[in-house]
């Protein structure tokens, strides 16, 4: 037993909830004063109290990082961004084109072979300015099938359900020849190229969408890990993490699909292979870490919890089935007006009551979640160190309710209080165990990460503790 006290070293965290307050309250001023600026330096006051607030064998833990790296970074990171969105400018500017509402009202008068209010036109005559300012009338009389769209963008043939587009500052013919080039069997005598640039323009969106929702925060978020751990020091022994940003986000991107595809049955192996990624990755000092996980408990846990919530579901509607038609009797048969308001409440209360709804049925992840953080410690070793960690989801859960509950009633003015309960959780719950006296670490040969900590703030995306 002796044996176990002794290796069994505490983290303690002394950190107090009115000092957190004066950086919160300061940063929210400054930050309105200077436009938002100020929001990074306040950012690394909180990491720096938190973190100097930690302790290990009374060792305290210590930030380095600068508001001005996350200042930095996220303009980097935000220059990144829109040259990386040229071509999604381009594919909006392609779509917005073939949907010209003017040529569209046009084309629509030529089918019907009738004529728009302000001016008669007449079916298969086209008279419209082009991109160099000139008058260009066509004439495509006698010709059948066919539908002509012309603005300072494009010229465009649909003929028989081919399109032939013309681009203005590529054009083979002149526009005089259009009609011309048809003969007397109605075929096409030239061949243009033909556009197949608003397909590729109606792809290319959506592909934005899935890099934009499903690759880049899984980028942004290993980039900040990168950050935040090399400004992390303890006895003057700094941390380090390798590996590619990039790789990450497409192993990320991976398992989102994965997710999605198996309903989510696929979460457990998800979190282990992502967090597994990490910590293969993850040095402090010269020490690096190992994350040996079992995939099994999280499997079965997993399971109960989404058949938890599932039966909580099929619980809510069939209440909620034989519960409204029992609230309804007691309506009143007479007074319109009461019956109305009656009506109109339940009616203004039914998406809260929905969110509600959705907020209960989730209540049994709390529980794959605490089984989640005491797989990643209990099977977590840096040397001659391990961490054990008894954090269970009625704790999981405790803490996370009243977190919510707080987060809404104080409208966020209460996240100091939310920020304490999280470091005294994981200080209550987490252990180290292992003899420090002995331990030999040197200093990390790694570099430091230098602007990746600001990325974050593009989506607004948090990565741990602080």
């Amino acid at each position: 037993m002796s044996t176990e006290l002794i290796s069994s070293n505490e983290l303690t965290y002394d950190g107090k909830t009115n000092e957190l307050y004066k950086i919160y309250v300061l940063s929210i001023l400054l930050s309105i004063f200077t436009l938002g600026i100020y929001h990074f330096w306040g950012k690394t006051r909180k990491r720096r109290y938190i973190t100097s607030s930690f302790s290990l064998n009374k060792d305290r833990f210590e930030y380095t990082g600068y508001g001005s790296e996350l200042l930095i970074g996220l303009v980097v990171g935000i220059i990144l961004l829109i040259i990386s969105f040229f071509p999604l400018f381009w594919a909006s500017h392609e779509i917005h084109g073939y949907n010209d509402p003017e040529i569209q009202a046009q084309i629509k008068a030529a089918r019907k072979g009738t004529s728009n209010k302000d001016k008669e036109v007449p079916a298969h005559h086209f008279e419209q300015t082009d991109h160099f300012g000139n008058k260009v009338a066509i004439d495509f009389s006698g010709i059948s099938d066919f539908s002509f769209e012309l603005n300072k963008y494009y010229f465009k043939i649909k003929y028989k359900d081919k399109f032939v587009d013309i681009r203005w500052k590529a054009m083979d013919v002149q526009l005089q020849t259009i009609a011309s080039a048809v003969n007397s069997q109605g075929q096409l005598q030239f061949n243009p190229q033909k556009s197949y640039t608003l397909l590729f323009a109606v792809i290319l969106i959506p592909l934005y969408i899935i890099f934009y929702f499903a690759y880049l925060p899984f980028v942004i978020v290993y980039g900040s890990l990168r950050y935040r751990v090399s400004r992390l020091r303890w006895r003057g022994i700094r941390g380090h993490v390798d590996g590619s940003s990039l790789l990450y986000g497409c192993i990320g991107f991976f398992q989102t699909v994965m997710k999605i595809l198996t309903l989510g049955l696929w979460t457990p192996v998800s979190d282990v292979m992502m967090y597994k990624y990490k910590l293969k990755n993850f040095y402090f000092g010269n020490q690096k870490m190992s994350f040996t996980p079992s995939v099994k408990p999280l499997i079965l846990m997993n399971l109960a919890t989404i058949g938890a919530s599932l039966y909580l579901v099929a619980l809510m509607l069939i209440c909620g089935y034989w519960l409204l038609p029992f609230i309804a009797s007691f309506a009143p048969k007479e007074g319109w007006f009461l019956a109305m308001f009656i009506a109109n409440v339940l009616k203004e209360s039914y998406m809260i009551t929905f969110i509600i709804l959705i907020w209960v049925c989730y209540i049994p992840r709390y529980w794959y979640r605490a089984a989640f953080l005491r797989e990643r410690y209990n099977n977590l070793h840096c040397g001659n160190l391990s961490f054990k960690c008894d954090a269970k989801g009625i704790d999981y859960f405790s803490l996370f309710i009243f977190n919510d509950l707080i987060f809404i009633f104080t409208l966020s003015f209460g996240l100091p209080f939310i920020w304490q309960r999280r470091m005294k959780f994981f200080c209550k719950h987490v252990k180290i165990i292992g003899n420090l006296k002995e331990i030999t670490i040197e200093q990390a040969t790694g570099k430091k990460s230098k602007f990746g900590g600001g990325f974050a703030s593009i989506m607004n995306l948090e990565i741990g503790l602080i």
